[in-house]
């Protein structure tokens, strides 16, 4: 949770989070999304179940490979949208390389998972794999999903540096400095927040938010905080 306490602890002005950060402490932290960052030329992302060929039914998987094991209650309750078997047992195994997951899928290794949670990226790529794609099948694709945001952290983003951030993004791909900073930040630009993505808690949510995951998800490297 090294993210969320560096953002306790710097109360920084503003930052690029993940959804599930955004989701998960949008009231402890003041949080306002003020640009939706674009990737793979799309505003918004899905999630997609790969599972083999023939093989367990959404259903009635009971493990599933993901390098989002510190975001399991948004996967459960937002990304998996509740669907069995994310509202029943089901184990999130963390992996290191989702490639090596599928491929245990397809070849059916004794220790490989049921199936494998992937992004939209992700399952493009497998979708091009001419031997591995035809012995696989998509077991679940979710909703459109709001990508990672940019959000000002309440009060300590004044309108002013607020004005001067929108003008920034909102220009960042018109010289080649702000090209290359959106390289390293491996993004297409900043968007303005569609409101059509979903940015609410499902029915019934509420009450898992952020009281029962105390230390928040482990957001990784999509966590980027700026202080001015």
């Amino acid at each position: 949770a090294k993210g969320l306490e560096l953002a306790r602890t710097r109360k920084p002005a503003w930052g690029i989070v993940t959804p599930a950060f955004f989701f998960e402490r949008e009231k402890e932290l003041g949080l306002r999304a003020l640009f939706q960052v674009r990737r793979n030329g799309a505003g918004a992302d899905r999630i997609f179940v790969l599972g083999k060929k023939g093989g367990r039914r959404f259903e009635a998987c009971k493990s599933m490979a993901t390098l989002l094991c510190g975001e399991e209650l948004w996967l459960r309750r937002v990304a998996l949208d509740g669907a069995p078997p994310a509202a029943e047992k089901l184990e999130f195994v963390q992996t290191a390389n989702l490639a090596d997951s599928v491929y245990a899928v397809v070849e059916g290794d004794a220790d490989a998972p049921d199936a494998v949670l992937l992004d939209r990226a992700g399952c493009e790529f497998f979708r091009k794999d001419e031997l591995s794609w035809p012995k696989l099948e998509i077991l679940f694709e979710s909703k459109d999903l709001p990508p990672d945001l940019v959000v000002g952290f309440g009060a300590a983003l004044s309108p002013e540096l607020e004005g001067k951030l929108r003008s920034a993004l909102g220009q960042m791909l018109e010289d080649e400095e702000g090209k290359r900073i959106c390289r390293n930040l491996q993004t297409d630009g900043f968007g303005a927040v569609d409101p059509d993505t979903r940015f609410t808690w499902p029915d019934g949510a509420d009450g898992d938010q952020p009281g029962d995951n105390p230390e928040g998800p482990l957001y990784g490297n999509s966590l980027w905080l700026g202080d001015g």
